[in-house]
């Protein structure tokens, strides 16, 4: 059975994410750790925040939005 995240597909989801970062779209705000992007679709919405950058920095900054999320 495919997993739910919210009640949106995983799958979904994710190639939703992939699209917005590479068309850079649906972003609701951006700060030093990264993007925050907004998902609206059947009248579901959810909050999405991505880490930016390449290597040790983006490791850096997915590592503080993990903190993020735990709090």
């Amino acid at each position: 059975m495919p997993k739910k995240i919210a009640g949106v597909s995983e799958d979904e989801l994710l190639e939703w994410i992939r699209s917005s970062i590479r068309d850079r779209k649906n972003i609701l705000s951006h700060g030093y750790q990264g993007h925050t992007y907004i998902y609206d679709r059947n009248g579901q919405r959810l909050v999405i925040k991505a880490a930016m950058g390449w290597g040790l920095g983006k490791l850096i900054r997915r590592r503080m939005l993990y903190h993020e999320y735990r709090v």
